[in-house]
């Protein structure tokens, strides 16, 4: 099943790259296609700034919202579930990762022992156009949670996606998929819910 903002597989949502919600917001009119992306004089216009390398190690608030939807994977079966939107929770940040020679997102730990996903691991990485941080500029992120620290894989498994997303790959069965706002404290981020 495809709609505008991807093709539904049993695996989860698999983005429509032909016209992709990279370069706008779900329900907006103004998709670009992505051969736009593909272009040499034009690099990937989603990424962190540098001044969220200094949250390395400090805690950050992910503020959980609908997007695409919930979705989680918890046995071998190979079905993804959805289920409700998580509250908020607290994580601490690791690490960054590059994707197409822009800081894409990062790697941390969810350090909130009253979340569902308390100690499990996190990858979250940016998804519309602009050069985002964690208070000035709040940017949507993709969230991958699982039991295992997550890598990713390389560009060349799946060239088609890797062209506009990062990869990537935990290592257990149980693992929960969806979308939130990021920010250093609760201030930044309650706009967007009101």
């Amino acid at each position: 099943m495809a709609d505008n903002h991807g093709i539904h597989t049993e695996r989860g949502l698999r983005p429509n790259l032909k016209w992709t919600t990279l370069l706008s917001p779900p329900g907006d009119a103004r998709r670009s296609p992505i051969d736009l992306l593909e272009r040499q004089d034009m690099a990937l216009p989603s990424n962190l700034a540098d001044t969220v390398l200094e949250h390395v190690g400090h805690q950050l608030i992910a503020r959980p919202y609908y997007g695409w939807g919930w979705s989680r994977f918890e046995s071998d079966d190979g079905d993804w579930t959805s289920f409700d939107v998580p509250p908020q929770f607290h994580f601490t940040v690791l690490e960054y990762f590059d994707w197409n020679e822009e800081r894409r997102g990062g790697i941390g730990r969810v350090t909130d022992t009253a979340s569902q996903f308390h100690n499990l691991w996190l990858m979250f990485y940016t998804y519309h156009s602009g050069t985002f941080d964690f208070h000035d500029c709040v940017g949507s992120h993709y969230i991958r949670l699982g039991g295992e620290r997550p890598s990713l894989y390389p560009p060349e498994s799946n060239p088609e996606m890797a062209a506009a997303w990062p990869l990537p790959r935990f290592g257990t069965v149980r693992q929960y998929f969806g979308h939130a706002r990021i920010g250093d404290c609760h201030e930044v981020i309650a706009p967007f819910f009101n």
